[in-house]
């Protein structure tokens, strides 16, 4: 593995429905941007995530509403998703992908966002992501309605090498 490639500089972003916020839209298609910051290496996105989802859930609970978005509870799939990759001979620096988790938390469907052009690429991929990914059950009222929230995210291949090499 060559150490002398720089890493990657990765921004994390979340967007939340205004309306669980009961605010007007800042945006024309009902979406506020809010928070967005910069930062680098795996770990560090992993605990500036779960610091957005908290202060979102917070909002949420604060105005009323339920915390009725995705949260993550863990992702060990790490060792898999590198193993499948290499198995699939990938080579890209990174995949985005987007879970459809149900109000039990469970993933419901996976879509690789910049898809492979092989069907069975993003399907081999997907069934890692599902496999592997866990999320905590949504609200009461969000479980009454049986809504589907969306949880996107990416996965950078250096960063996850480089914190196995760290845990072994």
């Amino acid at each position: 593995m060559n150490r002398s490639l720089p890493l990657l500089t990765a921004i994390a972003t979340f967007v939340a429905p205004s309306a669980a916020f009961a605010q007007s839209p800042a945006e024309p298609n009902g979406f506020q941007v809010v928070e967005l910051r910069e930062f680098t290496g795996g770990a560090e996105f992993v605990a500036a995530q779960q610091e957005l989802y908290d202060k979102l859930l917070v909002s949420a609970v604060e105005a009323g509403g339920d915390g009725a978005f995705p949260m993550q509870v863990a992702f060990d799939g790490q060792f898999e998703f590198l193993k499948t990759s290499r198995r699939l001979r990938i080579w890209r620096p990174e995949v985005s992908y987007s879970l459809t988790v149900n109000a039990q938390g469970k993933v419901t469907d996976c879509e690789i966002t910049e898809s492979f052009r092989r069907a069975y690429v993003n399907q081999k991929l997907c069934e890692v992501l599902t496999k592997h990914h866990q999320f905590e059950p949504m609200g009461n009222s969000v479980a009454e309605q049986g809504a589907e929230q969306e949880y996107t995210s990416k996965l950078v291949y250096m960063d996850m090498r480089e914190e196995l090499e760290a845990n072994r």
